[in-house]
């Protein structure tokens, strides 16, 4: 029904959630979200801001490991 409104808001809204229907139901009957990995992807990016860069792409996973994986210095 909202697909078809007159208030055009509306109908934006009803042809999204349409769209997205499946991945809505799919998310509250497994109860499963995204949120840990939107979390670790914040936590590299403020690391890659706080270090102010990287030379190359082997510290970034190094530093990333070290700060958040509790990677073991010990040889």
């Amino acid at each position: 029904m909202a697909k078809h409104s007159e208030i055009p808001l509306m109908a934006s809204v009803g042809r999204m959630v349409a769209k997205r229907l499946y991945g809505i139901l799919n998310a509250m009957k497994n109860r499963v979200s995204n949120g840990n990995a939107e979390s670790l992807n914040n936590k590299i990016r403020r690391l890659r801001i706080k270090s102010r860069g990287f030379r190359n792409k082997e510290r970034c996973k190094l530093g990333v490991l070290f700060h958040y994986r509790r990677l073991n210095m010990a040889f």
